[in-house]
């Protein structure tokens, strides 16, 4: 399970940009556009698959059950993934609106109102998305109970998966549940149970939390948050 790779959405982005040329704010050539898009499109399950073939290498893996990636922004690209793979499954993770909003408004350095309108352009397209999924292929995690208890959240997952939580994977999140992903190498202690959940109630101004409410209230609603 690679982390923010970023294949994904560079495949795309060529696929989808490269024929509209300078418009779309993306390098291209002069010639052949329409082409080489539609030739990297013909090879980019190969490409895809023999990355992760290499990276499974890199790391000393025997062959793969199943390999994934994680990353924010497929909403970018959500039907052409399911075209792509039309039997993969979904992992679904799902956060308080609210502390979500706080965390793009701290990444990004934008207001809580710029932020709330960024989760609702996304969120829009994610739920959508997932309305489609069968059942069968999608499964939801909430973000609080992961932070609660990495280990049974964890183990739920594999279990949804058929695999199981063997001892390496234990010692890998006793040895990294308290360190940031945007602080490699930090060596800073985190309880995320803490910092992170219901954050906007004290990083959110009165007027804040009203504005937000009044975008979020179906999803906090419909994903149980007070």
């Amino acid at each position: 399970m690679t982390h923010e790779t970023s294949v994904f959405l560079q495949l795309h982005e060529i696929i989808t940009k490269n024929p509209l040329g300078g418009s779309a704010g993306h390098l291209f050539g002069k010639t052949y556009k329409e082409l080489w898009s539609q030739h990297v499109l013909e090879h980019t399950k190969l490409l895809i698959e023999s990355f992760y073939c290499k990276i499974a290498k890199q790391q000393s893996r025997g062959p793969l059950s199943f390999w994934g990636e994680k990353h924010p922004h497929f909403e970018r690209c959500l039907p052409w993934l399911e075209s792509l793979y039309p039997n993969s499954i979904y992992i679904y993770i799902v956060r308080d609106p609210r502390d979500t909003i706080c965390s793009i408004a701290k990444m990004n350095k934008w207001s809580i109102s710029d932020s709330a309108k960024e989760w609702h352009r996304i969120s829009r397209i994610y739920e959508d998305f997932v309305q489609s999924i069968p059942s069968d292929r999608l499964e939801l995690l909430k973000y609080e109970d992961l932070v609660f208890d990495y280990e049974l959240a964890i183990c739920e997952l594999l279990e949804y998966l058929g695999l199981e939580l063997d001892d390496s994977s234990r010692s890998y999140i006793a040895e990294y549940k308290s360190k940031s992903s945007h602080l490699p190498g930090s060596t800073q202690n985190i309880d995320f149970a803490i910092s992170s959940v219901a954050r906007w109630q004290r990083e959110m101004t009165f007027d804040e939390q009203n504005f937000v409410h009044s975008i979020c209230k179906p999803l906090i609603l419909k994903y149980g948050y007070d």
